[in-house]
């Protein structure tokens, strides 16, 4: 589900006349630029609940479920970069 029930959207499409469409809350119910913003907003360390909210899902764990291999991959170089800084600390003892 792209939008939870009664959560109030903009149903319009995005237009140039109309500057308050073109915001990026009237892109992300598009499921292309929705994929897109959540992607990026993770890797910029946007916290899920914002990202979830924001895309409208009904709730985090369907957020999580379906962008997990995002957070995945950020557990993964959040373990590298634990590493490097425990080798560092060990190196100047």
């Amino acid at each position: 589900m792209l939008f939870s029930p009664g959560k109030e959207r903009n149903t319009k499409r995005p237009t140039l006349e109309n500057p308050d469409s073109m915001r990026l809350s009237a892109f992300v119910g598009i499921i292309p630029y929705g994929h897109t913003y959540a992607v990026l907003a993770l890797r910029a360390g946007v916290d899920i609940k914002t990202v979830s909210e924001t895309l409208g899902h009904a709730t985090v764990a369907f957020t999580l479920d379906v962008y997990c291999h995002v957070t995945e991959e950020m557990r993964n170089e959040a373990a590298a970069k634990m590493d490097a800084l425990i080798e560092g600390h060990n190196r100047h003892k």
